[in-house]
């Protein structure tokens, strides 16, 4: 922050729960990143790979009822938040279709969030912070979003529905490929999206 020419926008793919963090860790750190807003620049964070469990693994995919896990620094409401979309076979020509050898396969209908059920590599992570509060510019478009008829159906007691919400944007997170060990592999992660 320093710098008298700070990168305007910068990516990272890095969080810990909010409950591995203190209170005041969590304040602290978010200061910085007001901080950088207030010179305009832009810090991008992934919002992770395990769904609004996290990486608590005791109830992997939702399945046992337990307080969703809150991801920081994506939970700041001073960064943004990027969640993972994958395509589907509706988005033809890119599915169903050899890259370097590799073949890419889609799933369901339309661009979709990321997720294991779907046949992703990944849940994309998203949910309400713990410790943030809901800032002023989410509250119509989260109110409208809790009250959808899925979301609804969700027990409030699992999570914080009136604080920060988050992914704040999302984008393709699936089937990147990456040369590892001389061969061409596919990936996905909201690292890749973000």
């Amino acid at each position: 922050l320093n710098s008298s020419n700070p990168p305007l926008v910068s990516s990272v793919s890095y969080g810990g729960t909010e409950n591995d963090y203190s209170e005041e860790f969590l304040d602290r750190v978010n200061t910085e990143f007001q901080k950088a807003a207030s010179r305009g620049l832009t810090i991008l964070f992934a919002s992770g790979d395990s769904g609004v469990n996290n990486a608590d693994t005791t109830a992997p995919n939702c399945t046992e009822a337990q307080h969703f896990v809150p991801l920081f620094p994506a939970s700041s409401p001073y960064v943004t938040a990027v969640g993972a979309t994958q395509f589907s076979t509706q988005t033809l020509p890119v599915c169903s279709q050899d890259v370097i050898g590799v073949p890419i396969t889609c799933d369901k209908t339309g661009e979709i969030t990321c997720s294991i059920t779907t046949g992703s590599r990944i849940t994309s992570g998203g949910g309400f912070s713990d410790h943030f509060a809901q800032p002023s510019y989410q509250q119509s478009v989260v109110s409208a979003y809790l009250a959808s008829s899925e979301v609804s159906k969700i027990p409030s007691q699992y999570y914080n529905r009136t604080n920060r919400a988050y992914p704040d944007i999302a984008a393709c997170g699936r089937n990147f490929l990456v040369y590892i060990s001389g061969s061409w592999d596919p990936v996905d992660g909201t690292s890749a999206a973000t």
